[in-house]
């Protein structure tokens, strides 16, 4: 007895009525291509009421397909929600996009650079535990799990995290206030009723 993620939208603001007609066509269609497996088809089958939040429109798809996941019941109801439908596709966003990539490629270069190995033994500086290097191919004491990097790899690993996380973040509120402009000037506000299938 598992559940499975099951949705559909509408490209328009639908009424309540609207949403319960397709709820019911979605019922039919499935019933009508997956067949009746006694409860555990794993769709709209499986649910037989909605709920209605309808009082907020979110600013993703995500965002409201997250909430109704949240909110919605197995066996019982899945939950109908307003989202807008933004593609945030500015200079700025694009820009920053373009330096979070080469932030991450230059991060993963440096995480993976290995160990100079031209001595035979190194000695953890947390345990102190002597490490074979011929015998080891990692980054990491095998006793502590204490990076053996030199320290100045991973200041310079520390610093570009911190940097690579900020510019998530100034990433992330420049789409977040892109999407708010977008939805104030009444782009496209479509519907969605999702939640979990019994199967």
């Amino acid at each position: 007895m598992g559940a499975c993620n099951i949705e559909f939208t509408l490209n328009k603001k639908a009424s309540r009525n609207e949403i319960y007609d397709a709820f019911k066509k979605q019922q039919d269609s499935e019933r009508s291509e997956n067949g009746h497996r006694d409860g555990y088809s794993g769709d709209f089958q499986t649910v037989h009421k909605i709920d209605y939040r309808l009082d907020t429109v979110f600013t993703s798809y995500s965002e409201a397909h997250d909430f109704c996941l949240k909110h919605a019941s197995k066996w019982e109801t899945v939950v109908a929600v307003y989202f807008c439908n933004v593609k945030v596709e500015s200079k700025t966003v694009t820009k920053l996009t373009d330096q979070v990539k080469a932030l991450s490629v230059q991060l993963q270069d440096l995480e993976r650079t290995p160990l100079a190995r031209s001595k035979a033994f190194q000695t953890c500086t947390a345990c102190k535990s002597k490490v074979a290097l011929k015998h080891f191919h990692g980054a990491s004491c095998p006793v502590c799990r204490a990076d053996l990097r030199p320290k100045a790899l991973q200041a310079r690993i520390a610093r570009l995290k911190t940097k690579l996380a900020t510019l998530q973040a100034k990433r992330a509120d420049k789409i977040k206030t892109e999407r708010q402009k977008a939805i104030e000037k009444g782009s496209q506000v479509e519907t969605m009723v999702a939640g979990w299938g019994a199967c």
